[in-house]
Parts: C-alpha cells; sequence; structure tokens
C-alpha cells in the first residue's frame, strides 16, 4: 500500500523552493532577487473624460515600479472615491498583467461616475456643484516568496456636476421689417447657475415669436460666463416674413410678443466641452 504523506511534512515540502533559492550559487539571500527596496506605486495623471449632463468618467494612470529581478504578476486593482468623507464610489478589477522585472508599468483605472446615483448618495451635492474627492487605489501584486503586495497610492481633484445656462431673449432690435424682408440683432443673456465659470462655445437654436416658428440658426460665438453672472450675446439674423402668413407679420409688426427658444449650448470648461440642450420661454420687446 502506497504511504500518505503526513501533515506533519507538509511545511517542509512547503518550504522547498525557499531552500533552493538560498542554496542557489550567486545568490546566497533572498535579496539578490527581491532586493531591499520593495515595489512602489504613484499617481502619473488624473483625467475627466466624457462629460456630459448624466456624469463623467474618472480616468487614473498609475505607475508601479518593480526593482525586484522577477516580474511581479498584478492580481487585483481597486479604488474608493469620497467627498466630504463620504464614499460613493468603489470598485475592482483583477488580471491586470504583469509588471517587468527591474522595470515599470502604467496602469489605467477608469471609473464611471453617474450623476444621479452620486446625488442621491450624497445630499449635498446639487447640480451646478463643483466635487471635490479624495481617492483611494489599491494595487495587489504576487510575489513568489512574500506572498501578495498592497501598494496604496492616493489623490485629490475636483469635478463638475454640471447644469443648463438660462437663455433669455432680451429684445429684437429690428434693422428692416417689410413682407419681403426682415433683418434684425437678436439679444440674448447667457446665464450661468454653476458655481464655475465656462465658455460658452457655439449656439443652435429654433427661435418662435407669438406660437409662429421664425428662424432656425447656429452660431459660434465664445463668450466667458463667470460663476453666477450672465453675459450678453448678439446675433444677426434675417429672415423672409412672407414664408410666414399675415398673422406672423402682424406679430412682428407690434412692440412685442411672447417667445420660445430651444436648441443646444456649447460649453467649454475646465474639465472639458460638453454640449448641452436647452430650452426657454417668455415675452420680450422689438425696438427699431
Amino acid at each position: 500500500m502506497p504511504r500518505s504523506e503526513s501533515t506533519a511534512s507538509r511545511p517542509i515540502i512547503s518550504m522547498l523552493p525557499l531552500v533552493a533559492l538560498l542554496l542557489l550559487p550567486g545568490c546566497g539571500a533572498i535579496g539578490d532577487l527581491f532586493g531591499e527596496e520593495g515595489p512602489t506605486a504613484s499617481i502619473r495623471g488624473v483625467e475627466v473624460q466624457d462629460l456630459s449632463l448624466d456624469g463623467l468618467t474618472l480616468r487614473f494612470e498609475v505607475e508601479v515600479r518593480n526593482p525586484y529581478a522577477v516580474g511581479l504578476p498584478v492580481a487585483k486593482l481597486d479604488y474608493s472615491v469620497a467627498t466630504g468623507g463620504e464614499p460613493f464610489l468603489t470598485g475592482a478589477a483583477t488580471d491586470q498583467g504583469v509588471i517587468p522585472a527591474d522595470g515599470s508599468r502604467t496602469l489605467p483605472i477608469t471609473a464611471r461616475v453617474g450623476f444621479l446615483d452620486l446625488i442621491r448618495s450624497v445630499s449635498s451635492i446639487k447640480p451646478g456643484r463643483t466635487v471635490s474627492y479624495a481617492a483611494e487605489i489599491g494595487v495587489s501584486v504576487d510575489t513568489s516568496v512574500l506572498g501578495r503586495l498592497r501598494l496604496p497610492v492616493k489623490t485629490k481633484g475636483s469635478f463638475p456636476v454640471p447644469t443648463v445656462p438660462s437663455v433669455n431673449l432680451v429684445t429684437l432690435e429690428w434693422r428692416s421689417l417689410s413682407r419681403s424682408e426682415a433683418s434684425a440683432v437678436m439679444v440674448l443673456e447667457i446665464g450661468n447657475r454653476n458655481d464655475f465659470s465656462f465658455n460658452l462655445d457655439g449656439l443652435a437654436y429654433d427661435l418662435s415669436l407669438g406660437g409662429s416658428k421664425i428662424i432656425t440658426g447656429e452660431v459660434s460665438d465664445v463668450i466667458e460666463v463667470e460663476s453666477g453672472r450672465t453675459s450678453e450675446i448678439r446675433i444677426p439674423i434675417s429672415f423672409k416674413p412672407s414664408s410666414l402668413g399675415i398673422a406672423a407679420f402682424r406679430i412682428l409688426s407690434g412692440s412685442g410678443s411672447s417667445w420660445s427658444m430651444d436648441g443646444k449650448v456649447g460649453l467649454m470648461t475646465h474639465w472639458g466641452r460638453l454640449r448641452m440642450p436647452f430650452q426657454n420661454k417668455g415675452d420680450t420687446t422689438f425696438t427699431q
């Protein structure tokens, strides 16, 4: 009958690879393979990507330095992101390849932030706010002798939770008005309801007066709008009132009317560009 392995012999057998390493010619200590310094991790960069009204992506680039003479498999990446001490985002990924011997490798980590979930989980966050965050990232590497090591690294940053700016039609300044041709300057006020500044970078719009669609247009003007302030933009327009009908021409010939406008605005922020839909209505005046 074959002899079974005794439980007492198992620890001795498990140490054989270590003993073999110690007996290798020219490698009299573990330090010859693994050195006195251990692996390290550091943040190489952080970027906000895919910014929209719904959310954004945080991309962290973590550089792992391996001073050992053997490669280190990356067993796991984990991250936790918090604001004001309240965690709102966690995640992990496995099987991230190998850090080469006596070398380094940069590992990208992406985390999607959904604004609706963020606002639900952190009561202090509202649309239009800038969120300051602290992120902790762990890189777990496997060593054949020292076991699994988790290399922690921390970073801080901020990102916006944008809200749509207000677009108001202040007045139409007529340059000419007849049934065959009309030209005017449309004076708009752009209001910034965010706690961060932006540049208005393009505006596409549909304008209706008195319930009649007057004109569709697009401008590429760039104007700065500071936080909590309004900036004015003047847009030349021209169209043919004859194509709108008699009722619409009577509205245009008056002193003012109701208006509605919808379209999209382009915003350039510190964190990148985004395009946002808008819709508004009210009453305006006409001037000559």
